[in-house]
């Protein structure tokens, strides 16, 4: 299927906060999704994983009203002993606090929000009940397709979903790009931007609720095809096909490109802070004839953030292979970078 890209603000609201009261897991209320709806007849839902909340979302319609939720990824949110809590914030805008009670498997209580601009609604109520949403889809993958499309794919762990979700976290927000139908196992993503990265999720749907996300993946979409033209930050390698570049960034904030040096028509090295201190090495090699991929292996001398960019400069295919500041360079073996043969 093909999935449109007309983003929906899902989530406006995205961190992790303290909580108020002490923990307890007496009397905690069944793990699951608690989904209801409010005073005003719109959803909300709570997540309990372990005794303890770990995410609730509110939608309002007061003050241009968006669909709100916090995530407690660090510290979950406590659910005292007899079934109350007292979750998020009233501080940031926006902001969203909700206090209830659970009772057995049902929740009930007030929630407030503040949209961007801080206007607040507060005092409303809610009800929620258990759900059974599917399991969550895995293994997703992405892989770009052209400079306006990527391919999505993912295991299927449910029978009983009604949709796939496709979800666009590029920006650090929940979008929603499109739905896939049950029991599908890959969606394409359409309408993206040349040489940009994106980051995508699925989750799978049904009337009972929602389950998790799948992991996230990044992919680049291609960019335009330009003839590689080798210069002091530039390697053309592979019969000049290749164009690789490289940044660095150290832990104090000082930042640059990687100057290029070419050894053979396949390889070449960088320096960053002298041209006789080595930072790494890469090679691109052709190896079409063994597995139908364009293979990039590359090594480090150095710790500082770098980001290798490679491109296929006949087919604006773009593969970005990044290092993590404070992290010893690892070695990059990758014998599927390109499936841009010949």
């Amino acid at each position: 299927m093909t999935a449109s890209r007309l983003p929906i603000p899902r989530f406006a609201f995205f961190c992790a906060l303290a909580i108020l009261y002490p923990t307890s897991l007496a009397g905690a209320p069944p793990d699951g999704s608690y989904v209801g709806t409010s005073q005003q007849g719109e959803r909300v839902s709570i997540d309990v994983e372990q005794g303890k909340i770990s995410s609730l979302c509110a939608h309002y319609t007061g003050c241009s009203g968006e669909f709100l939720c916090l995530f407690f990824f660090n510290t979950p949110c406590p659910i005292a002993g007899n079934g109350s809590f007292d979750c998020g914030s009233t501080n940031s805008c926006p902001s969203l606090r909700m206090t209830g009670t659970f009772s057995a498997s049902s929740a009930q209580g007030t929630f407030s929000v503040k949209n961007n601009s801080c206007c607040s609604v507060a005092g409303l109520s809610f009800t929620a009940a258990l759900t059974h949403p599917p399991a969550a889809p895995s293994n997703l993958t992405a892989t770009a397709i052209s400079s306006t499309a990527v391919h999505l794919a993912w295991q299927d762990n449910s029978n009983d979903e009604d949709e796939f979700a496709i979800i666009d976290t590029t920006t650090g927000g929940f979008f929603d790009v499109d739905t896939a139908a049950a029991n599908t196992h890959e969606a394409t993503v359409e309408d993206l931007s040349p040489a940009k990265t994106y980051s995508f999720v699925v989750s799978a749907r049904n009337a009972e609720g929602e389950s998790g996300f799948s992991n996230e993946v990044s992919v680049t979409t291609f960019g335009t095809p330009q003839p590689c033209v080798a210069g002091d930050t530039v390697l053309c390698l592979s019969g000049g096909r290749f164009k690789v570049e490289t940044s660095w960034k150290t832990d104090d904030g000082k930042s640059g490109t990687g100057h290029a040096v070419a050894l053979t028509s396949d390889s070449g090295y960088f320096w960053f802070f002298g041209n006789t201190n080595i930072e790494m090495v890469v090679k691109v090699l052709n190896a079409c004839s063994f597995n139908n991929r364009i293979w990039v292996f590359a090594g480090g001398l150095t710790n500082v953030e770098v980001t290798m960019t490679v491109t296929d400069s006949q087919t604006g295919a773009i593969k970005i292979y990044r290092n993590p500041q404070g992290a010893s360079f690892q070695p990059i073996q990758d014998t599927s970078a390109f499936a841009t043969c010949p």
